[in-house]
């Protein structure tokens, strides 16, 4: 029963991290660079501070709609809707799909850098959504040089890659 409930504090511990704990437990455990990681934070989220969706706490920044992502996300097959994962239906809240947490992740195009059907709320805890954003920084790592990876967070590879 002790390591049932060592168990417990320990998640309970995990989930309830600061968004800049959560940053440098992920980039340890996923093995990318802390300041990179940091710095994403620290612009998406206006000083690395918990945010949900984005569009409720930033209403002046243009924002990715989220029924938009989560139609594009489904037609390419990031997100599968079906009986087995209710998680990725679509709700009476589509912005639930949309810019979310400490990173400004997009919650249809992240959410299977997480779990295969995870909650879009999911990216609203700071650990979670670090790990999601580790896991894209090491994917974009691969496509960009280490100096321009937040310039292809915000832009996108292609616009970095033709020098943008």
């Amino acid at each position: 029963m002790t390591a049932a409930i060592a168990s417990l504090v320990l998640y309970a511990r995990i989930l309830a991290l600061d968004p800049r704990e959560a940053v440098t437990l992920a980039a340890r455990l996923e093995r990318v660079d802390e300041a990179t990681l940091m710095r994403l934070c620290v612009i998406e989220s206006g000083g690395c501070r918990r945010v949900g969706i984005h569009s409720q706490s930033r209403p002046n920044v243009a924002r990715r709609p989220g029924l938009g992502a989560w139609v594009k996300a489904v037609r390419v097959g990031i997100l599968r809707p079906s009986d087995a994962c209710s998680h990725h239906q679509q709700s009476d809240d589509p912005e639930r799909w949309g810019v979310r947490g400490p990173f400004g992740l997009v919650a249809a195009y992240h959410l299977h850098r997480l779990a295969p059907c995870a909650a879009p709320e999911a990216l609203d805890v700071p650990f979670l959504a670090a790990v999601v954003a580790a896991r894209h920084v090491r994917q974009l790592r691969r496509m960009v040089p280490a100096d321009r990876v937040a310039d292809a967070w915000r832009l996108g590879v292609g616009r970095v890659r033709r020098g943008a």
